[in-house]
């Protein structure tokens, strides 16, 4: 297929914008993470020419979708043909008329689902391997390659992301990567409390304070020669903050009840799902101690950003249970449109429900999808973390989003009463996309089920 170049800015050079759609689930085994790149006006169908989407589903019709460069910013729009058995857009089935298509969006054509992105290409990098972090989506492959940078080098690390995205993996990574000779030592910041802090940490003499019967070394003396996780450090208190920086800055520890310092060599990598930025602004983190942290920072994408490895995450967690299950369309689309907030852990718990219900062999369709995620949303015993700012999300390379102000949760109400529930209809009511109103639904603690059911 032919790349399209598109010329974004008249003060800029040319950014090659690439445009693609990715097999996710078919029964066409061709299909699977099989990528086209398009140009201007493809269809997709059972039929087709050289360059269109040809895909042996018997479920499609001859000539079932089009998708077609819409604007001369380079959106993409897609449109039903008539088809029998019609075309859906994250969930919704859309009619002939063109709704424009946002990196993620997942299309499903008969009893197959494609994967929408649009980005600009910086260079094709060989995909990285890793037995921890699963993937080939494009942001977890850059992870991957800034977790080899990170390995050969002894700065301070910085990971950063949402609850469940695999913070402590990144950690192991790091640490097994780089081979130090030492262990890797991973504190909770959260679970220490504030007045055994410089004992857990920097170790003491045997008779020092009531309850210390012999010496013993604090994390800094475990880690030596190896990795130090600092994880949750954004719940570390201000004064432990101010002991820490000093470690870190001369990497020298004294146990309570000692009055000599004794060196160490311990690599930092600290982990969190706060903004510490916001949390310095806002006198709960110091920023000299969060300078000297970020020396290389490593941002982890959620799981609802990176759709098409989910199905590659749930058949790993499935074959790690032993349990061989036929997946149809239905299921999997509900599976990737949920919204995930406690990320790939969310999807392991969800994946060992599906295990404890079902058994070898079993078919299983929507229904069965939904058992098991509303057993999910009412709550597993996992921690939900902090929510995301639904104003401060980042688009997509190549897309440039307005900003509307979230509207109140009646305006959202009466919104989707209008609409039909429609979330398409929705986004437009608002001028903005679909992805931004689920941000909204989730800062709000609502669910598209929930506004569905009030619809008037």
């Amino acid at each position: 297929m032919t790349r399209t170049t598109l010329l974004e800015s008249r003060d800029a050079a040319p950014k090659v914008i690439v445009r693609t759609v990715k097999g996710l689930f078919s029964p066409d085994a061709r299909w699977r993470d099989k990528t086209v790149v398009f140009r201007r006006t493809v269809t997709m169908g059972r039929e087709g020419g050289p360059e269109d989407i040809v895909i042996d589903d018997p479920l499609m019709s001859r000539r079932h979708a089009e998708l077609k460069v819409v604007s001369d910013d380079g959106a993409v729009g897609i449109r039903d043909l008539e088809s029998r058995n019609g075309t859906y857009l994250d969930g919704e089935r859309i009619a002939t008329d063109f709704v424009v298509l946002e990196s993620g969006d997942v299309i499903r054509v008969g009893g197959t689902l494609l994967l929408f992105e649009r980005f600009e290409r910086t260079g094709t990098a060989p995909v990285e391997r890793s037995g921890r972090l699963i993937g080939t989506n494009r942001a977890i492959q850059s992870v991957l390659a800034q977790v080899g940078v990170a390995a050969r080098g002894v700065l301070p690390v910085l990971v950063v992301g949402e609850t469940g995205t695999g913070k402590e993996l990144v950690a192991t990574e790091i640490h097994e990567r780089s081979g130090r000779e030492g262990r890797l030592v991973a504190v909770n910041c959260a679970a220490i409390p504030r007045d055994l802090f410089e004992s857990a940490f920097f170790g003491h003499r045997k008779g020092s304070f009531s309850g210390a019967s012999d010496d013993r070394g604090g994390y800094f003396q475990g880690a030596d020669k190896g990795t130090l996780l600092l994880d949750e450090i954004g719940e570390m208190p201000l004064d432990a903050q101010a002991k820490l920086l000093r470690t870190i800055e001369t990497m020298e520890v004294t146990p309570v009840g000692e009055t000599r310092a004794v060196k160490v060599d311990a690599r930092i990598v600290a982990a969190t799902n706060r903004r510490l930025d916001d949390e310095v602004t806002h006198g709960r983190f110091r920023g000299d101690l969060l300078a000297r942290l970020r020396g290389i920072t490593i941002p982890l994408p959620p799981l609802r950003e990176r759709r098409d490895d989910l199905l590659l995450l749930l058949e790993h967690f499935l074959g790690r249970a032993g349990r061989s299950l036929v997946l149809t369309a239905d299921f999997v689309e509900r599976f990737l449109l949920h919204r995930w907030r406690e990320n790939v852990r969310e999807l392991e718990h969800a994946t060992h429900r599906l295990v404890l219900a079902t058994r070898d062999g079993d078919t299983l369709r929507a229904a069965d999808a939904e058992k098991i995620l509303v057993s999910a949303a009412q709550g597993d015993g996992t921690r939900a973390g902090r929510k995301p700012d639904p104003l401060q999300e980042t688009p997509a390379a190549g897309v440039v989003l307005t900003k509307p102000i979230m509207p109140s949760r009646e305006a959202l109400e009466a919104a989707f009463a209008e609409a039909g529930g429609k979330i398409v209809a929705v986004a437009a009511k608002f001028h903005t996309n679909r992805q931004q109103v689920y941000r909204w639904l989730d800062y709000l603690d609502m669910t598209i089920d929930d506004l569905r059911g009030k619809k008037s």
